[in-house]
C-alpha cells in the first residue's frame, strides 16, 4: 500500500480518535469519510438525589444501574445507536 501524504488531508477538522484509527506505525493509509460520536444520557436529579457521581466508565455505569434502577417502580434501562 502507498502512503498518503499527511498534507492532503485535514486532520484539524476530524476528531482525535478517529485520526489515529488511519495510521500504522505513524504512517497515514486511509482517511475517514465519515465518523460518528456516541452520548450518554442520564437523570442528573436521580444521582443527585442517590449522591452518586455521573459515571466514567462502563462498569461505573453498571454499578449505578443497579444502585437506582430497582428504586426506580415503572423505569428500565436501554441502550441503542441511531443513525442520523
Amino acid at each position: 500500500m502507498d502512503e498518503i501524504s499527511e498534507r492532503s488531508f485535514p486532520f484539524g477538522q476530524t476528531l482525535g480518535p478517529i485520526n489515529g484509527t488511519v495510521k500504522c506505525r505513524d504512517k497515514l493509509f486511509a482517511m475517514p469519510y465519515t465518523s460518528d460520536g456516541v452520548m450518554l444520557y442520564y437523570r442528573k436529579d436521580l444521582l443527585e438525589k442517590a449522591n452518586i457521581e455521573p459515571p466514567k466508565t462502563w462498569d461505573e455505569m453498571r454499578e449505578v444501574r443497579d444502585k437506582i434502577l430497582p428504586k426506580q417502580k415503572g423505569m428500565s434501562c436501554y441502550g441503542g445507536q441511531f443513525e442520523k
